[in-house]
């Protein structure tokens, strides 16, 4: 039991780029028919979820996702901007450890860790930017243009 943390990119693909596509195979059985009937209307689309980087515990950097929003594990849009910011944020706390409590607070929560800013909240924040700049570095690419980037929580 504690915080987990999770950074998925959705793709989201329209009937036109994967028309071809075998509906039987995208669809569970139980799913089937509903799937040909939404086919054969034109409303017909997918949307794949990838996990990317996981957390647990690192109520820091939960913090920073939520942004002031009440915490309710609920889905959150993350843009290509906010995680370099998170990265750049990460960055400057490791310069300069003295920063810590004003740019990237802790927060109590239910099991959602330590409130220290010792070693494992610094090992957090390096874990952050080797997770979160492959994620950037991904987004420069022509074939991200479908995907977007969630922050999710549960504890």
């Amino acid at each position: 039991m504690g915080l987990d943390m999770y950074l998925y990119l959705e793709k989201y693909e329209s009937k036109g780029s994967w028309e071809n596509d075998n509906v039987e195979g995208f669809y569970p059985q139980e799913l089937k028919d509903l799937g040909e009937r939404i086919y054969e209307r034109n409303f017909m689309s997918k949307e794949t979820s990838y996990q990317v980087a996981y957390w647990r515990k690192a109520n820091a950097i939960h913090e920073f996702f939520l942004n002031g929003e009440e915490d309710k594990c609920q889905k959150i849009y993350v843009s290509i901007d906010r995680l370099q910011e998170l990265v750049d944020l990460c960055k400057s706390v490791i310069a300069n450890p003295s920063l810590a409590e004003h740019d990237l607070p802790t927060k109590g929560g239910y099991f959602f860790g330590s409130q220290k800013y010792d070693e494992g909240y610094f090992q957090d924040l390096k874990d952050t930017i080797e997770q979160v700049e492959p994620i950037i570095e991904f987004f420069k690419d022509e074939h991200s243009e479908n995907y977007v980037c969630y922050y999710q929580a549960s504890w």
